[in-house]
């Protein structure tokens, strides 16, 4: 078995601590990420749209950058409830397809992933928050097992 070791350059380290703190905060806020992630954004489109406008003297690139950050802003959350509403409907029409050809085929296997997809599709209308919070905690997990791996990867250019 090869040796493992830590690599604690101030590259490794750097990076690793960002994954971790990205991963603590997809955690710690869940699916408040999503409305921290959309305002920025929305505010550096908005912020882009002010340079264009003043600084670069293009009013119409400006302006639609502006709007955009604007309705980025407000209507983000909207936005992504609406998304999530036909998400779920999706699932569950195709879902219930699958069902059909699955109880045809009797298939044991095709008849539990049909049923499985349409109670996501069902669980994503009724409980969207909750899936999404749980889809953060998850991405958060992800980031800081990543982040604590990374200290294990040696950087491939001081390997020549």
């Amino acid at each position: 078995m090869k040796n493992v070791k830590l690599h604690f350059t101030k590259e490794n380290l750097t990076i690793s601590f960002m994954y971790v703190l990205i991963g603590a905060l997809f955690c710690f806020f869940r699916s408040g990420v999503l409305g921290i992630l959309l305002t920025i954004a929305g505010a550096l489109f908005v912020l882009s749209g002010l340079a264009q406008i003043f600084i670069k003297k293009e009013p119409t690139s400006g302006l639609i950058a502006l709007v955009i950050g604007v309705v980025i802003i407000l209507g983000a959350w909207l936005f992504a409830e609406i998304v999530m509403i036909v998400f779920g409907a999706l699932l569950i029409l195709n879902g219930a397809a699958d069902l059909v050809t699955a109880l045809q085929a009797k298939g044991l296997f095709l008849i539990l992933a049909a049923a499985f997809e349409i109670a996501l599709g069902v669980l994503l209308i009724l409980y969207r928050v909750l899936l999404l919070d749980w889809m953060f905690i998850i991405i958060g997990v992800f980031f800081i097992v990543s982040g604590i791996l990374f200290l294990f990867t040696e950087d491939p250019a001081k390997k020549k």
